[in-house]
Formats: C-alpha cells, structure tokens, sequence
C-alpha cells in the first residue's frame, strides 16, 4: 500500500492525469490516437 501511495504521488507531481501518460524529452504529449502523437514528435526531433 505505501509503495502504490509513493507512485502515484510520484505521478501527480509530474502532471500525470491518467493513463497511459507519455512524455517524449520530459514533455508530455496530448492524448489522442498514440501512434499519430508518438510519429508527429518523433518527425519533430529530427
């Protein structure tokens, strides 16, 4: 129970709303369709 507290304390500091939260170069992107975010923030790092 103490570790579950810790993680999701851990979680809201970090802005995590809910799931899945994902992050790409500690920014968190949007939800929506996770293949289309995930290949638009890729295409914009390089």
């Amino acid at each position: 129970y103490a570790q579950i507290k810790q993680m999701s304390a851990e979680g809201e500091a970090a802005g995590v709303e809910g799931t899945p939260t994902v992050y790409l170069n500690r920014k968190k992107l949007p939800y929506g369709n996770i293949l289309e975010i995930l290949k638009t923030a890729v295409n914009e790092v390089k």
